[in-house]
């Protein structure tokens, strides 16, 4: 690796999401990820079928 490339700092978005690591969500409110960065995940099931129309 490229030394001016390991001196970068963190994605904001990757960073964030380690700010949550070990947090855990009531199930009648899940973490939704909103970011607009590629998603590195779906939302919820249930959040989902909330939302179709």
């Amino acid at each position: 690796m490229l030394t001016r490339t390991a001196s970068t700092f963190a994605p904001p978005v990757m960073e964030a999401r380690r700010w949550l690591a070990g947090v855990t969500f009531p199930a009648d409110r899940p973490l939704i990820n909103v970011s607009q960065a590629a998603p590195v995940e779906p939302p919820p099931k249930r959040c989902g079928r909330q939302w179709q129309t």
